[in-house]
């Protein structure tokens, strides 16, 4: 069976192509062990035949007739079978396997979800699917080249999308071939974590940084844990140090047309210098023709030999500015031809950064577009709980909320505190209404809403707000702020920050940035370094992006003051 660039066929290709195929077959072999097996699009067979040496049964389905005969004389093994059929049209009964394995087959084809019905139809209830796409912006957008056998590549959020439509729990694993260096625990006690060298500076990774493919794990049950790991080749049977090969025999046959290029341009240049001496000797022999005539007539026409030898001096004159003339073209020519060269260059660098920028400001908008409608949704919820609270089936929302409702009336304070304390309040009934609330639950969540309410009410926090103390008197509160690719919002905030009535003087501002890409880190140091005298004290931390709450906990083991302010940077 040839390699025609559609299907992987074991000795016809090797390189990254083989890496790739081969270790995605040894992740799932452990997952299929004592399984009933189908592996869809199984193609030239050399995939289920690995799956069929831990698995209990293995069918291979393919829709070319071509490859599932191939794959029939090849592998005969007795608990593998190959058959003819298609990704939306399975040839296997319904609940007839535990575990479906369909790698790098979504981009072939366009009937994504009727594929997708046909695996949930033929997998068991505890049945699971592992599955792989190569990532469209990985490997088609950001190197510009095209596919001419994939018809339908997904984008990674398409993916995890796709997945999250027909199963309950889905788990990622990235997938690219690296150089770089390996270090593993022989006794299987230590995690595995990833690193990438970027302008000389080390960062943690999460997974493989831009996975070419994503392989997916998806079940309706708890999902099965799989290894991570590597599959080495030697370094001089990579593609790397082949391409490398290619591209130095090519700049060896470029070295030798310049110099036979060269050798061409010297022999022209001979071939004129000869040309030159050569006019340059008939010349003289006129000048001495001339010269016998000039002296045979000599007496008779001295005035006309002078006109002669003047005409003569200028002639000469005009040849040489000519040359000079020639030359300054030429290398006029050459210098636009420099210029063109660089604008085009420059077009194409502009052209990136505007599809760049064009990226960075949809996923803003989508972004706020989000925020748009949680607010709404907050604000329909605040009317409902305080305008209509009988259409709320929650005994305990409703108590608290009137509570709260007959307190903010009795209360003096100032109408901007009311609603402060009231969104804030409301928020926490609105969580403890999304939860689902036992009778053993009622005292507690009584007491942590009262408690609250008595802070917010308190006399110390209403004089806080309205200034009637004297600041020095006020307490020394840290501020925590968690930053990740933060730059954009970082000006605002400390503006927002400086203009706020509290005093600087008691604040401790500490910074935990996580690992950006950006220029995060470089501009918080310059606004502490600027600010260092305005507030008590400035920290910046940093460390792995371990998630929004662990940059929170990280920033309150630092502070030392009775009160904190967690704060969401955009």
């Amino acid at each position: 069976m040839g390699f025609t660039g559609e299907r992987f066929v074991p000795d016809a290709v090797h390189g990254d192509i083989e890496l790739e195929h081969l270790h995605r077959y040894l992740f799932a072999c452990k997952a299929v062990s004592g399984k009933v097996v189908l592996d869809i699009a199984s193609g030239e067979g050399y995939g289920s035949a690995m799956l069929a040496r831990t698995a209990k049964k293995v069918t291979g389905v393919d829709i070319s007739q071509e490859a599932i005969l191939h794959a029939q004389s090849k592998y005969k093994v007795e608990n593998l079978d190959f058959l003819i059929g298609s990704c939306s049209a399975i040839p296997l009964g319904d609940a007839s396997v535990d575990v479906v394995v369909s790698y790098e087959t979504l981009e072939h084809h366009d009937e994504h979800e009727a594929m997708m019905l046909e695996i949930k139809r033929v997998l068991r209830p505890t049945g699971v699917l592992i599955i792989s796409s190569p990532d469209k912006l990985e490997y088609s957008e950001k190197p510009r080249r095209t596919n001419p056998h994939h018809v339908k590549e997904l984008h990674r959020n398409e993916f995890k999308k796709l997945l999250e439509m027909y199963f309950n729990n889905h788990s990622l694993y990235g997938q690219r071939v690296v150089y770089g260096s390996a270090i593993f625990c022989e006794d299987n006690r230590s995690q595995i974590e990833s690193y990438e060298l970027i302008d000389d500076g080390l960062l943690a990774i999460s997974g493989v940084p831009r996975a070419l493919y994503l392989v997916a794990v998806a079940s309706d049950i708890a999902l099965p844990l799989l290894s991570s790991g590597i599959l080495e080749q030697r370094i001089e049977d990579t593609v790397f140090i082949t391409e490398r090969d290619i591209e130095i025999n090519w700049l060896k046959e470029k070295l030798l047309e310049k110099d036979a290029a060269l050798l061409e341009k010297d022999s022209f240049y001979q071939k004129q210098a000869i040309e030159k001496d050569q006019g340059i000797n008939w010349l003289n022999n006129k000048i001495l023709e001339r010269g016998e005539a000039i002296s045979w007539l000599q007496q008779k026409f001295t005035e006309k030999d002078e006109a002669l030898r003047e005409r003569n001096s200028f002639y000469q004159k005009q040849i040489i500015e000519k040359d000079e003339g020639i030359k300054w073209l030429q290398d006029q020519i050459q210098n636009r031809d420099d210029v063109i060269l660089t604008l085009n260059e420059k077009r194409l660098e502009i052209e990136r950064d505007y599809t760049n920028q064009i990226a960075e400001k949809n996923n803003d908008i989508d972004w706020l577009k989000n925020q748009v409608n949680e607010r709404g949704r907050d604000i329909q919820w605040l009317q409902n709980i305080f305008f209509e609270p009988k259409k709320n089936n929650n005994s305990i929302i409703v108590k608290l909320a009137k509570n709260l409702r007959n307190t903010i009336n009795q209360s003096k304070i100032i109408h901007v505190i009311k609603i402060d304390v009231v969104y804030r309040l409301a928020k926490i009934y609105r969580r403890i209404e999304q939860k689902t609330i036992s009778k053993f639950n009622n005292k507690s969540l009584t007491v942590m809403t009262e408690r609250r309410k008595e802070v917010l009410f308190s006399q110390a926090h209403i004089d806080w707000v309205t200034h009637k103390n004297n600041q020095n008197d006020w307490p020394l509160i840290d501020i925590c702020v968690v930053t990740y690719n933060s730059t954009e919002w970082l000006d605002m905030f400390m503006s927002s920050l400086v203009k706020q009535r509290y005093p600087l003087t008691k604040i401790n501002l500490i910074f935990v940035d996580h690992s950006p890409n950006d220029e995060t880190v470089k501009k918080i140091n310059s606004i502490c370094s600027d600010l260092q005298n305005s507030f008590f004290k400035t920290q910046v931390l940093q460390q792995a992006n371990k998630g929004f709450g662990c940059g929170h906990n990280l920033a309150i083991k630092q502070g030392n003051a009775d009160f904190i302010l967690v704060t969401n940077i955009d």
